[in-house]
């Protein structure tokens, strides 16, 4: 597989996981970020299912703005 070939894919793995999130899916999105991550891990895969597994330990990785500083992050 080309590279450029993996990254579509991958992509397209993480709009799959990124629907499953927002659907309420977790256990779906959660296995899509890591094929999506084993195809070609890509920053927004990766940054994804990280705050997916923070968030089922129940720690909050809420991104808020102030003053255009981002803060939040445990």
């Amino acid at each position: 597989m080309e590279e450029s070939e993996g990254l579509g894919r991958a992509m397209d793995l993480w709009r799959a996981a990124y629907r499953g999130q927002m659907e309420g899916q977790m256990d779906r999105a959660i296995e899509h970020y890591q094929r999506s991550i084993a195809v070609c891990p890509t920053a927004e895969a990766l940054t994804f299912l990280e705050m997916k597994k923070l968030a089922s330990l129940g720690i909050d990785v809420g991104i808020e703005w102030e003053s255009g500083n981002r803060t939040g992050f445990p």
